[in-house]
């Protein structure tokens, strides 16, 4: 990373070069000089668990030095149009962040809607079935490669040979996971699949839609139901605990309708914005490159 500091006390420690530029050079215009230079500084880098940059190789790169006027000029032009793609930058960031929230406030409605109404309210051990006995943790050592998915708390984290499960379950995180209103405690696996013992595996009943279900507890604020304090775990016991409002099929559906669109339009705006952030930082690389050519 860089950071750039005019005349502030400050110390350093030692993860970082600092550089006293002499009256011949700008502090500015050597910032952003490096920075342009990333690709060739991360070359210049060794290490294997990190990448260090010595002070031999940093002494070996080239700077070009024009007269102070033209670096002036340089740093100038630099901090108008790299503030113009920050400001843009700024806009998809927001987007992202307001889609977000939107599909999690219509999540919030949608429930408290359902609450309203007066929906019966059933326990979840009661209209699913726990299939954890059936689950089987592989250390990585001792898992054979393959394209089986092997999940744990909260999605895929390896492909493995073999498999414990060949159905559509929903799977909430036991450990390792995060249980707030709006966070991705749950999900749905499909096919031939191997699960984990950070994952509780849940078949719903027939009076029960998997996808509702899965909204429902993306949705809930379970930190009520977690225990453990060094290591937070939502045990089998609380989960079975949990109450949710159980309306009849039919209205599930419409709900399952209803935020699949708003999930589907939370998406588009989420991909939306990343890729106006991947063009905003092509947009800054090629800024700073030209300004050096």
């Amino acid at each position: 990373g860089y950071v750039f500091i005019n005349a502030v006390p400050m110390c350093t420690n030692q993860g970082c070069k600092t550089l006293v530029p002499s009256d011949r050079l700008l502090a500015e215009y050597l910032y952003w000089n490096l920075r342009g230079r990333t690709d060739e500084l991360n070359q210049l880098g060794t290490g294997t668990t990190f990448k260090e940059l010595s002070t031999i190789a940093l002494k070996s790169i080239e700077l070009p030095l024009p007269p102070l006027s033209t670096q002036r000029e340089i740093v100038a032009r630099l901090e108008k149009e790299l503030g113009q793609v920050d400001e843009l930058a700024k806009k998809f960031a927001e987007l992202e962040t307001t889609a977000e929230a939107e599909f999690k406030a219509t999540l919030k409605e949608t429930f408290d809607e359902i609450s309203r109404r007066g929906a019966e309210t059933r326990r979840l051990g009661e209209v699913c079935k726990v299939l954890d006995s059936r689950r089987k943790p592989i250390t990585k050592k001792d898992r054979v490669a393959g394209s089986i998915p092997y999940y744990g708390a909260t999605g895929i984290v390896d492909y493995v040979a073999g498999w414990l499960f060949d159905e559509r379950l929903v799977l909430l995180g036991e450990d390792g996971a995060k249980w707030g209103a709006g966070d991705s405690s749950a999900f749905i696996i499909e096919g031939k699949t191997w699960v984990n013992n950070h994952a509780h595996v849940l078949r719903p009943s027939e009076c029960l839609l998997d996808n509702y279900l899965v909204y429902f507890l993306n949705c809930s604020d379970l930190s009520d139901s977690i225990t453990g304090v060094t290591v937070p775990k939502l045990n089998q016991q609380k989960m079975c605990e949990i109450e949710l409002p159980l309306p009849p099929l039919p209205t599930q559906r419409a709900i399952v309708a209803r935020l699949d669109a708003a999930k589907a339009r939370k998406e588009a705006l989420v991909d939306a914005a990343k890729r106006g952030l991947a063009e905003a930082a092509q947009m800054r690389k090629a800024i700073l490159k030209e300004a050096f050519e």
